[in-house]
């Protein structure tokens, strides 16, 4: 990252690889910030077209579906006695 920078190119595709690894491993909760993080990145960069950045676009909204929502806890209906 020292050689080519945060917001190259090459380390954002780097920073990719292990967020789809973990996507793949079942633990979205690890790869939803890096990939959130780079999408925005290459938003600025490349664009909203580019295909890079669609590509994770695309990775983003898995992982998203993925990702359990929590569910509301069940509401206690209390009786009089």
């Amino acid at each position: 990252m020292k050689r080519f920078g945060l917001d190259d190119g090459r380390t954002l595709d780097a920073r990719v690889g292990p967020a789809r690894v973990h996507h793949r491993l079942g633990r979205p909760g690890d790869a939803e910030p890096a990939l959130r993080e780079v999408l925005a990145k290459r938003r600025l960069r490349l664009g909203d077209d580019h295909p890079d950045t669609l590509a994770v676009r695309t990775e983003l909204e898995s992982v998203r579906e993925q990702t359990p929502t929590p569910e509301k806890p069940a509401r206690r209906r209390w009786r009089r006695r």
